[in-house]
């Protein structure tokens, strides 16, 4: 609170005594309390209470010396101003108010220009009801105010223009044209899809239907041939291989795949070659053991594809 000790490097001290510094704090949060206790009392025009807690405020501040004690002292001085506010809007200063309304009607009256109305209660004789008359308004008297108020003035005014009406509606703020900005972006309320998630789930639905696809032809290709209806397997390159495209059989080789890790098909060896058929996809509650996973990598090379078509 003191100006010229808060800005003295001396009025700090680290070594205090920290029973001295505890002491100096409870005055604070006493003074403090008593303060927003007596808020309603300290506001009055009249009271002097707040002027005695400003005094002990000072007299507490003098033994501050670290920055714990300084907070407190910030909050009491924060209390204390704004109940200082509320007080001066408390003074009353007993001046007259100045009435535009008010004097402007006394300057009419002054000038002779009060609209008067005279209302007669006549009633004719075929009973009509009675009729109003309003004098004519006479026009104020200029002069007489001109020489009411020379004596105020050294100099005869000159005569100037009045740049606008007396009267007028502020004018409308026109608010600036946003322009919209050309992008490619859509709208954040529709609902984007990105291009490449697209493709992905288009890719995704083809491949569903080349899988679907090549187990039809596997169930072609294994239809029973004797009486007990077991399933004839198909040599898996006589299966996958197109004569007349690599790509198609590698695509072959791929959807296959699905169908054997699904449990769709089934993979057995014969004469050293593998055979695939048609299978029911395997559930753990259908037996006792546990089915045991296993995975191969194939591959297939463009000399071995010839090789196994008979392409030189």
């Amino acid at each position: 609170m003191s100006e010229d000790k808060s800005q003295n490097p001396e009025h700090f001290d680290p070594q205090a005594d920290p029973g001295e510094r505890l002491r100096v704090r409870y005055e604070y949060r006493e003074l403090i309390a008593a303060t927003e206790k007596n808020r309603h009392e300290f506001i009055r025009p009249d009271s002097r209470g707040l002027h005695k807690a400003l005094d002990q405020g000072e007299e507490l501040f003098s033994k501050v010396k670290q920055t714990r004690e300084a907070v407190l002292d910030s909050h009491f001085l924060v209390v204390s101003s704004t109940l200082g506010a509320q007080q001066v809007q408390q003074l009353q200063t007993h001046l007259v108010k100045f009435e535009p309304e008010v004097f402007a009607a006394k300057l009419i009256t002054f000038m002779g220009g009060r609209n008067l109305t005279n209302q007669d209660d006549d009633d004719d004789d075929d009973g009509t009801l009675s009729r109003r008359r309003q004098r004519e308004v006479p026009p104020l008297d200029w002069n007489k105010l001109g020489e009411k108020v020379s004596s105020k003035f050294r100099k005869t005014p000159s005569l100037t223009f009045m740049f606008g009406p007396l009267a007028f509606d502020p004018p409308e703020t026109k608010k600036p044209r946003q322009h919209a900005k050309k992008t490619d972006k859509p709208d954040a309320s529709q609902k984007v899809i990105p291009s490449q998630l697209d493709k992905v789930e288009s890719q995704e639905e083809a491949t569903t239907k080349e899988v679907t696809r090549v187990y039809s032809c596997l169930v072609k290709a294994t239809v029973p041939t004797d009486v007990n209806g077991d399933l004839e397997p198909v040599c898996f390159f006589n299966f996958v291989i197109n004569p007349d495209s690599f790509g198609q059989t590698v695509e072959n080789i791929f959807h296959l795949s699905f169908l054997i890790k699904e449990g769709r098909a089934s993979i057995s060896l014969k004469d050293g070659l593998p055979y695939i058929s048609p299978s029911e996809p395997y559930r753990e509650e259908q037996g006792k053991r546990v089915q045991q996973r296993k995975q191969v990598i194939m591959n297939i090379s463009l000399q071995e594809y010839k090789l196994e078509v008979g392409i030189e």
